[in-house]
């Protein structure tokens, strides 16, 4: 017989246990009134005590498996006694220490009845379980049990760790926030985790929480419509309507009506996308001083301007130079005007010189616009400006680096070998490949270009690939 927790318990259960002479169980009120009327009795749905020699059994079956057609609710359990009931039922069947049958049974052994009222030992008895032959699996949730009883028997200390497990399994849809019981509903720091961890979790939680600034603050930050749901305080708290349309513009709808009109807040919601603007008051989209602050910070929003504002050069300078979106949607007189085209390509972080693509085609052969945009694209632009500045050849080399914009040069100038020759002295192999088939099959540039960088005779004229005298100069053919 086992010594456990300073007492004897056994192991074994009985031969047999008398139902029928005991239907209804026997009645003990000191017994009744631990395990099936205390707080943590509401585990139990009915007991049986039989008494043998020594000691006596108690058999008890799981509120969540009672007798009866269908399983009972299991809203009134704590989350600690819903672990243990369902890795508990997963280990016992019937007397069998083993096993656990679908009426939800436990049987224990006592070999006082006053030990029915030392919580200890009772857990510990379940501890007591014979492993032998057991199959992996049940050894597996024998182990989840054994924590399980551990956390039951430290729930003060284990608190934290319980609503971690509790809230992963709302975070993976094991468990809905309804199904978890009042007092977890309730307890505020358990919320404010669970919103931490589970954005969406704000939408079910009790109203009063909703009212709560830190947990707001947490729950606006994952999804535009946890502003929507969060009370009437918490939509005129500029701190967390700052927060909210930061993350997402469009929670501006859900602001008071005073913050809507709040002229920091309605900025901070303009984002990349077109979210926040929409729900902005219609003052405020004519209102010229602010626009000029929404395009500085969003230049996508001048394409929802009033026709007035589009027009206003300003406005409209300040979106062309950032984006050349901004600079399609400006009037027409905007995009043929060559001192508005120059301000435009002035140095920018947001724009290189392509602007040029969208200009147009007499002013693609102004000297003045083509070079400065070449500048800002370090030559691609090129491939935009007219034809004859293409075949200029005077020109071109006018140009700091030749080999971005080779590719798009006159076929003159690709016929050129000097000209060739210059761009591979800044380094540009890759000129080779949209030089002519003349130069391609020029022995003395090719030498020249794997002299440089050996793999350029893939670019050469296939003629020249098994060219015993390149090849012998290093010279080597990538294949693709």
């Amino acid at each position: 017989m086992p010594y456990i927790n300073g007492k004897y318990t056994e192991t074994n259960p009985p031969e047999e246990l008398d139902y029928e002479e005991h239907e209804d169980g026997i009645c003990d009120p000191q017994m009744n009134d631990y395990l099936l009327n205390r707080n943590y009795a509401h585990i139990w749905e009915n007991g049986y005590q039989l008494e043998v020699q020594d000691g006596c059994w108690y058999e008890l079956y799981l509120k969540d498996r009672a007798h009866g057609s269908a399983p009972k609710s299991e809203e009134n359990l704590s989350t600690k006694e819903q672990e243990l009931i369902q890795l508990i039922s997963s280990l016992y069947k019937g007397s069998d220490l083993g096993y656990f049958s679908d009426q939800g049974q436990i049987t224990f052994y006592v070999s006082d009845k006053e030990e029915l009222l030392d919580e200890d030992l009772l857990l510990s008895s379940f501890e007591k379980i014979n492993i032998k032959d057991l199959s992996s699996d049940v050894l597996a949730r024998l182990k989840n049990l054994q924590i399980a009883i551990d956390k039951h028997k430290n729930n003060d200390n284990d608190s934290i760790q319980d609503h971690s497990v509790l809230i992963d399994q709302i975070a993976n849809s094991e468990i809905e926030f309804h199904e978890i019981n009042e007092e977890d509903k309730n307890n505020r720091e358990f919320i404010l985790e669970l919103v931490k961890a589970h954005h969406f979790s704000f939408m079910h939680i009790p109203d009063k929480f909703k009212d709560d600034k830190e947990i707001t603050l947490n729950a606006v930050t994952g999804s535009a419509y946890h502003l929507e749901v969060a009370s009437d305080a918490m939509k005129s708290d500029k701190e967390v309507v700052l927060v909210a349309v930061r993350a997402f513009g469009s929670s501006l709808e859900y602001a008071s009506e005073e913050l809507k009109n709040d002229r920091e807040v309605i900025l901070a919601s303009l984002g990349d996308a077109y979210s926040g603007f929409d729900h902005a008051p219609d003052e405020l989209k004519s209102d010229r001083e602010f626009f000029l602050s929404v395009i500085k910070k969003a230049p996508s929003y001048y394409k929802y301007l009033s026709l007035e504002l589009k027009s206003d050069r300003e406005i409209a300078l300040l979106a062309a130079r950032n984006s050349v979106n901004g600079f399609l949607d400006a009037p027409e007189e905007f995009k043929s005007d060559k001192d508005f085209i120059i301000e435009a390509l002035q140095p920018s972080d947001n724009l290189n010189g392509r602007l040029i693509e969208f200009i147009p085609d007499g002013l693609k052969e102004d000297r003045e616009i083509v070079s400065m945009a070449l500048k800002k694209s370090n030559g691609s632009a090129f491939e935009f400006a007219s034809e004859e500045l293409r075949n200029d050849t005077e020109y071109f080399l006018q140009m700091p680096l030749l080999g971005l914009a080779y590719e798009y040069a006159g076929e003159g100038i690709k016929s050129d070998k000097e000209i060739l020759l210059r761009i591979f002295e800044e380094g540009n192999i890759h000129s080779l490949e949209y030089a002519s088939n003349e130069l391609r099959a020029d022995k003395e540039i090719v030498m020249k270009a794997i002299g440089i960088q050996p793999w350029a005779l893939t670019l050469a004229d296939e003629k020249l690939h098994n060219d015993e005298d390149l090849i012998a100069a290093g010279g080597i053919v990538e294949l693709e």
